[in-house]
């Protein structure tokens, strides 16, 4: 590489071929994406350079800060989106409006930005792959805003893959630890285990629930996430909690002084009793993955599980491989469905 263009940072290089079979090489600046003119080396190009380089900040409406700045005023943000998830995203937005919130937006037309996201990702994931991972989400989903209002054609921040390859498999919360939990557990903290369990709905979900949502056989709710309504049957251990439950406030769920839980509230409260538990490695989050593995271990079909969590049938598949629904009771139903079929069948299949 030229000496010159090894001194310079942040210098891109575009080769495109002649149909005559000769090369022509451009010079892009890589964060404001301005072409650099001349010769490396020469005065022309290091003034080329040098006004490439310079942010216009009278121009800053043409830049990924603010369409940033767009989209979280949009509906699409205040009204779609939960106070916790918009909390999460104006924390992601800080990496990206750092890495790429003077580049121009026109920049991002060009397919080969996904190696310089790829790359900026990657570099954030050497210090925490999932946080990496959320970053990229949350660019992902600016640029989506982006395209869905016609600003960009392109969306180049997609089916990149993640940094982050954990898995929540074995993340189930097993009988001994529910029943660790509950040693240590208030009644509060209690009830907020059974709904979870036998409900498999989302944490922020169960918070806002009021006492009108039931009415002494179900658990009726519109789903904050996609606006999904819907109605829970209840079991009879959970509709038995909730009969002998005192109605302190409005909604089902409060503390120790009948107040209803704030978000932060609720998962200070909840890490204390797992803690004191010594329930380690799983979430409340891990719950709703739990409940909806129990259901298909009962037998429960993929359409009848999507009825009472709200997600879509392809998303409770996917949540069952996550949550690797082939548990060893599931393995033992198989091999016992098999042993009855051959049985039936009049199968004596024996080595020789």
């Amino acid at each position: 590489m030229n000496a010159v263009l090894q001194r310079l940072k942040h210098i891109k290089t575009a080769r495109k071929k002649l149909r005559d079979g000769t090369v022509n090489i451009h010079y892009y600046h890589r964060r404001t994406g301005k072409k650099i003119t001349g010769e490396p080396g020469s005065p022309e190009f290091q003034q080329s350079y040098a006004d490439a380089s310079k942010f216009d900040t009278r121009n800053d409406h043409n830049t990924i800060a603010y369409l940033v700045e767009l989209y979280m005023k949009s509906d699409a943000f205040i009204k779609d989106l939960s106070p916790r998830t918009q909390k999460d995203h104006r924390s992601n937005s800080v990496g990206v409006l750092s890495r790429f919130g003077k580049a121009p937006i026109g920049a991002f037309e060009d397919k080969r930005i996904r190696r310089d996201i790829r790359e900026w990702r990657d570099k954030r994931a050497e210090s925490s792959p999932r946080q990496a991972d959320y970053a990229l989400a949350f660019l992902r989903r600016v640029l989506s805003f982006a395209h869905n209002d016609g600003m960009i054609e392109n969306n180049h921040a997609t089916k990149l893959g993640q940094a982050y390859n954990g898995s929540r498999s074995e993340k189930i919360w097993q009988d001994e630890d529910i029943e660790a939990f509950l040693r240590h557990a208030s009644p509060e903290m209690a009830l907020a285990l059974r709904l979870a369990l036998d409900t498999a709905q989302r944490q922020g979900d169960l918070i806002r629930l009021t006492w009108t949502a039931f009415d002494g056989q179900s658990v009726a709710l519109r789903q904050r996430k996609g606006d999904v309504p819907v109605l829970v049957p209840c079991t009879d251990l959970l509709r038995a909690e909730l009969n002998r439950t005192e109605r302190r406030a409005v909604t089902i769920l409060t503390g120790k002084r009948g107040r209803s839980w704030t978000t932060d509230g609720f998962r200070t409260e909840w890490r204390k009793v797992a803690l004191a538990s010594g329930v380690k490695g799983l979430t409340f989050h891990d719950l709703r993955g739990t409940a909806i593995t129990r259901l298909a271990e009962s037998g429960c079909t993929v359409p009848e599980i999507a009825t009472i969590s709200g997600h879509s049938v392809d998303e409770v598949a996917r949540i069952l491989e996550t949550y690797m629904a082939r548990t060893n009771k599931m393995a033992q139903s198989a091999i016992a469905k098999l042993e009855d079929f051959r049985t039936k069948a009049g199968q004596k299949w024996k080595p020789k």
